[in-house]
């Protein structure tokens, strides 16, 4: 029955948020099968963005060897979950999609121009907040309206328990996971209509570079 009401309710979703989330899906497929990647500790890697492609891979992979040297258990539940980082256009810093098990991240969130460790630190986190949301899923619980607040506890408060073991306080995060509501139809619509003009606007301009070498 719990799986039944589990994967009842990814249609219930999927069908109140068409089309935005057939389209931003559409954006990752693209991402993980047509834009170059590179894997860092197993994981694909992918920047929909060329001008910042070499920085990401770096900052995924620090970020991936900060997990592994210090929480064996966290690292593996983020091998597990996650097939793929992508980078691209997010609402908040990072996001989770349970069908391709993609981790999206949006950089620009994250303060490596003003302390490129402690952002190390952050980007860690977040990788295993999204990471949490697989373990969720793969146990067939399924956010929702009712429980996103609730979800977003226990993924911060993985990150909480992260930051811990690095000697960094952040109980700040609690208060941000009982505050968190879902997006409403019109933020996802200007999500996902801003990453398609981002990344078509990039695809443009990868053209035009190869055509001008040729």
């Amino acid at each position: 029955m719990k799986t039944i009401r589990y994967y009842g309710g990814r249609a219930v979703r999927i069908f109140k948020t068409f089309p935005w989330t057939c389209a931003d899906t559409l954006v990752q497929i693209f991402a993980v099968t047509i834009w170059p990647a590179e894997y860092r500790k197993g994981v694909r890697v992918i920047d929909l963005f060329s001008d910042t492609r070499a920085e990401f891979l770096s900052r995924i992979g620090d970020a991936l060897e900060l997990i592994e040297s210090k929480d064996q258990r966290r690292f593996k539940r983020v091998k597990r979950e996650i097939r793929a980082i992508v980078q691209m256009p997010c609402a908040m810093e990072a996001g989770y999609s349970r069908g391709l098990n993609v981790c999206r991240i949006d950089l620009r969130y994250y303060p490596f121009g003003a302390d490129a460790s402690f952002a190390t630190v952050l980007l860690a986190c977040a990788l295993i907040h999204e990471a949490t949301h697989g373990h969720l899923h793969r146990r067939r619980i399924l956010q929702n309206a009712r429980n996103f607040a609730r979800v977003e506890s226990l993924c911060y408060a993985e990150e909480i328990r992260f930051g811990n073991k690095l000697g960094f306080d952040l109980s700040i995060l609690k208060s941000v996971g009982e505050a968190a509501r879902p997006l409403t139809p019109e933020e996802k619509a200007k999500i996902v209509k801003d990453a398609f003009a981002d990344v078509k606007k990039d695809w443009k301009r990868c053209l035009a570079d190869e055509n001008s070498v040729s």
